[in-house]
């Protein structure tokens, strides 16, 4: 199981007028161990009177695998997809013949494929079976890649009217295909420019592949919906060949294969993760003089990329990368954890859960070709996964009934931050504030709706406090604190990452308040001004007076505006007249 992973997103919700800035990611990775029980190669087995499996690509929650093989189940010719579920048996996927399974859905109850004497794609749920996919206007032939997880969206690639010519195609859940074009500027002597998709993103949104773009060279590209257009990813350094085969579940990743300098014509595997470039991820130590490496999966978060290398000494070979640690030859590397691989050669490895714990491909187990699900892998190398924080601090402005220093009361808004968190379940999440932001005083956890600092005086709403997204609204700050820090503590079973802390300013350039003070809800009782002023105002006035929030603490001593901290009959006269006023 991989560490849980923190990426810090932030929305400001502003009232009327206020200001607010933006805040960019954080990634973090856990420092953990590996855990104790060892990681299990499962063989897959084969069909009912089946001889051979191959080339299984694993579900996102890695409990179930596709892929092919042959049967005895049908006449004719013999080639089936198969479907297994954890913890088996091999099952055949109903109503297709002489098809090869390619894609599997996060839950593993859709399966699309192709067959392979035809060459059409088709999709197969275990609630309505067997449904074709369209070909492209023109086209006699198509082949699908891999699917979105929850199988709404497909992608893979297949001829058009033009003789020669092939186009990546994105299929939608009703299996209309989508032309995805060719790169802009693609330029092809005595011939047409082609395209090809091998992968799609879990959301459906984003498809990956090969392009043409000139004659003897091709690009990595990207398109996104809903009309691209297609974006070339370019090529490794000195590269003239160069393919995307897979994004990772949340679109931050891009892996793939292609030539480069001093690989002698032969293949690397390459990463892609802004604003690091494509990076070359190397080879197996030990390798021979001669390498070709090919990528297939990578992991929900691009942590962990999986693939096969064949070179003149080992031949070939299924292989993982994660985070520093280099490519390693992934037999050796689960039996290094204790996994026990006799009697296999584990030959490619095909597809990674979203967690990166279960890789599937094919292999040979005592010389008969097989597919496999390793399951239980441990987490993460802590080491890997830290990405540089550069964004500038979000503002937020103060509560209006709370004056700052000797100026007037600022306009309020709200401020959510979300810890997009990956890994192993449960996660559980600690969100906590330093007055004063990271330098200030020493991090105190929330542990409500209401944080307030005895010391400092400072106080907040807080809605979501125990889950990976909180807001935060109705700021009260000290004078002498300009900032806030909020940081989160993820913990799963693995461990836990505390992240650095994300600064909140308070912002010095707002305008007065939309109305005033008694404007504090806006429609249905919400707890935002909206520029009227309504009976909601006053039942949420009501309510909080009377819970002792310090939203009712309006008044300070006598009728000045301004809590006091207290909540008396001042409060509930200086909010009735300021209403009665329109203030």
């Amino acid at each position: 199981m991989p560490n849980p992973i923190a990426t810090f997103t932030a929305r400001c919700t502003p009232a009327a007028h206020s200001h607010a800035r933006g805040l960019a990611g954080l990634v973090v990775v856990l420092s953990t161990g590996a855990l104790a029980a060892p990681p299990v190669v499962h063989n897959l087995g084969v069909m009912p009177g089946g001889t051979y499996s191959f080339n299984g690509v694993v579900s996102g929650d890695g409990n179930s695998v596709t892929g092919h093989g042959d049967t005895t189940v049908s006449s004719g010719n013999p080639v089936r997809p198969f479907r297994w579920v954890f913890p088996g048996p091999m099952q055949v996927v109903p109503l297709t013949v002489a098809s090869h399974g390619r894609g599997i859905s996060h839950n593993g109850q859709h399966v699309v494929g192709f067959n392979q004497v035809i060459n059409t794609p088709f999709r197969w749920t275990v609630s309505s079976g067997f449904t074709p996919m369209n070909l492209l206007p023109g086209g006699t032939t198509a082949f699908v890649n891999g699917t979105s997880s929850n199988s709404s969206a497909s992608a893979g690639h297949g001829s058009t009217a033009t003789p020669g010519s092939s186009r990546a195609i994105r299929w939608n859940s009703a299996g209309w295909a989508q032309d995805l074009g060719i790169l802009p500027g693609a330029t092809i002597i005595n011939g047409v420019p082609s395209s090809f998709a091998f992968g799609i993103s879990a959301d459906g949104s984003t498809v990956v592949g090969l392009a043409d773009w000139a004659s003897g060279f091709s690009h990595a590209f990207r398109w996104n919906v809903p009309f691209g257009p297609m974006v070339s990813l370019g090529t490794l350094p000195g590269g003239y060949d160069c393919r995307a085969v897979a994004i990772s579940a949340d679109n931050s990743t891009i892996v793939g294969h292609g030539d480069t300098t001093g690989s002698s014509g032969n293949r690397r595997a390459w990463r892609l993760k802004a604003p690091v470039p494509m990076q070359n991820l190397g080879i197996i130590a030990g390798s021979g003089a001669y390498v070709d490496i090919r990528t297939f999966a990578v992991s929900r978060n691009g942590s962990r990329v999986v693939g096969t290398s064949y070179d003149n000494i080992f031949g070939n070979r299924a292989w993982i990368r994660m985070g520093a640690t280099g490519m390693l030859d992934l037999r050796a590397y689960v039996a290094s954890l204790g996994g026990i691989v006799t009697g296999w050669v584990l030959v490619e490895a095909r597809g990674i859960s979203s967690d990166g714990t279960a890789i599937s491909g094919w292999g040979e187990f005592n010389g008969q070709a097989r597919a496999f699900l390793i399951k239980g892998l441990p987490c993460l190398d802590p080491t890997s996964g830290w990405f540089p924080d550069t964004a500038p601090p979000v503002g937020i402005c103060a509560d209006p009934n709370w004056p700052v220093g000797s100026g007037p009361g600022l306009p309020s808004a709200s401020v959510s931050i979300t810890a997009d968190t990956d890994g192993s379940e449960p996660l559980e999440h600690i969100w906590q504030v330093s007055i004063g932001g990271s330098v200030g005083t020493p991090p105190q956890a929330i542990t409500g709706p209401i944080f307030e600092d005895p010391v400092t005086g400072v106080s907040f709403s807080v809605e979501g406090w125990t889950g990976p997204t909180i807001t935060i609204s109705n700021l009260r700050p000290a004078p002498q604190y300009p900032n806030i820090g909020v940081g989160v503590i993820v913990t799963n079973p693995c461990g836990s990452v505390a992240t650095t802390f994300r600064e909140l300013q308070i912002s010095a350039v707002c305008a007065p308040p939309a109305c005033g003070p008694s404007d504090i809800a806006g429609p249905g009782l919400a707890t935002s001004p909206d520029g009227e002023l309504t009976a909601d105002d006053i039942i949420v006035f009501v309510s909080w007076f009377t819970a002792g929030n310090l939203g009712g603490d309006v008044a300070g001593p006598g009728p000045s505006v301004g809590g006091d901290g207290e909540f008396t009959a001042d409060d509930v006269i200086l909010f009735i007249n300021l209403f009665t006023a329109g203030c």
